[in-house]
């Protein structure tokens, strides 16, 4: 069976961290997830990054590191998260996948309403 691998990115300002609520599929619309999406065939993870985050967000980020580790998602698809900045000057805007995006902090509860498609912001985000 081939895995695919999904990226995404925890983009992190000022101590706080920026989701993106999805609109599909139907099962994560509504759900906060980290911006991102698959890898396509002959791209880097960090090129497939860059791209997914202009094609959702409509801005540059600079990709500071990758997290260790990997996240399941179901058993085609395996996440991997970056922790990234926004490049300077560069507006964050919605564009397609998703209908809001926002800049959210993290409680003594954790983090709610994630989507399932977004397991590794729950254990392994850095505390920011």
């Amino acid at each position: 069976m081939t895995v695919h691998l999904v990226v995404g990115a925890a983009i992190v300002q000022g101590g706080l961290l920026l989701a993106a609520r999805r609109t599909s599929p139907p099962e994560a619309a509504g759900r906060w997830e980290l911006p991102g999406g698959k890898v396509e065939a002959g791209e880097t993870a960090t090129a497939a990054l860059l791209r997914e985050i202009d094609e959702e967000l409509g801005c540059r980020v600079v990709v500071e590191r990758w997290l260790d580790g990997a996240e399941p998602i179901g058993t085609t698809h395996v996440l991997h998260v970056a922790v990234c900045s926004v490049a300077v000057g560069s507006p964050v805007r919605v564009v397609t996948t998703t209908s809001s995006a926002g800049w959210a902090r993290r409680s003594s509860r954790g983090w709610t309403g994630w989507s399932p498609t977004a397991p590794s912001c729950r254990g392994s985000c850095p505390s920011f």
